[in-house]
């Protein structure tokens, strides 16, 4: 019964630090083109009115037009970004790194699934397109530069 018993609560432990670490990959700050950060929870990108929804905190949802935001930094802060990315994401393109140490240049095509989207069921997932379209869920995602970063 004790054997049984400390399985069980070892396995409860287990699933509420996973189930930690999947809400933390959806943090995220994202670095507007005046410079200015935003922290908080991904929720959507509506692609229709190119508006971002960033939860603060309960209250507190912030909606951000896409084209004023330069970078979106999956579970970081936006500070001390890699001096070779930051080059990269100088010009045009979108430059998506992921937490492998993969970077990608091209377009983020979609923001898609996860809490606090229509498909709050689905996996948050982005599409990037690189020579063909690629998949990744979010918490694969370290960085997505939008183009023309400055800082």
């Amino acid at each position: 019964m004790t054997r049984h018993l400390i399985r069980v609560v070892v396995s409860a432990c287990a699933l509420l630090v996973a189930a930690s670490a999947v809400q933390a990959q959806e943090q995220v700050t994202v670095v507007r083109r005046n410079g200015d950060a935003v922290s908080g929870r991904f929720e959507a990108w509506t692609r229709a009115t190119g508006t971002v929804y960033i939860r603060v905190s309960q209250p507190d949802q912030r909606k951000l037009p896409m084209a004023d935001l330069m970078l979106i930094d999956v579970g970081g802060s936006g500070q001390n970004l890699p001096a070779r990315e930051r080059e990269m994401a100088r010009g045009s393109d979108h430059v998506l790194v992921t937490r492998g140490g993969e970077v990608l240049r091209g377009k983020l095509v979609n923001i898609e699934g996860g809490q606090g989207s229509e498909n709050e069921a689905d996996p948050r997932t982005v599409s990037f397109q690189a020579g063909g379209e690629r998949r990744f869920r979010m918490s694969e995602v370290a960085r997505i530069y939008l183009g023309n970063f400055t800082k």
